[in-house]
C-alpha cells in the first residue's frame, strides 16, 4: 500500500499488484470512455497512478480543473484535453511495468510515459 506523506501522495513505493489489478480494470474502463465507473475505482486509492488516472477521469469528464488537480497530486504536468489516448497508453505502461516481477520503473520515467530502456 502506498503511504501518503503530509497529505502528498507517495511517488516512491510502486503499486502493490491487487491495487495494480484494480488499476487496469480502471484503465480498461477508461479506454471505452466509461469514466464514471473508472471513477468509482481511483477514487479508492491513494497512489500516485490511481491520482494520474483520476486526473485521467476528469478529463473525459470535461472537469479541466480538477482534471489538473489530480495531475498535481501525481506531480504530472497537465497534458490538456487532446492527450487522453496518450495518457491512457503511457498509464498502461507505468501500471504493466510495475506489475512485471523483477523488473522496475523509475519515477521520472512512469511520469515521462517513456518505456525504459531494457
Amino acid at each position: 500500500m502506498a503511504r501518503q506523506r503530509q497529505g502528498q501522495y507517495d511517488l516512491d513505493m510502486p503499486d502493490a499488484p491487487a491495487r495494480s489489478d484494480a488499476l487496469v480494470r480502471a484503465l480498461d474502463l477508461l479506454a471505452t470512455g466509461a469514466w464514471q465507473r473508472a471513477h468509482e475505482i481511483v477514487q479508492k486509492h491513494q497512489s500516485a497512478t490511481a491520482a494520474w488516472l483520476h486526473g485521467i477521469v476528469h478529463i473525459l469528464e470535461g472537469d479541466l480543473d480538477n482534471a489538473q488537480y489530480w495531475y498535481r497530486k501525481a506531480e504530472r504536468p497537465f497534458p490538456g484535453p487532446d492527450a487522453v489516448e496518450r495518457e491512457i497508453a503511457a498509464a498502461r505502461l507505468a501500471v504493466g511495468r510495475a506489475e512485471a516481477p523483477g523488473q522496475t520503473t523509475s519515477q521520472s520515467e512512469i511520469r515521462s510515459g517513456k518505456e525504459p530502456a531494457p
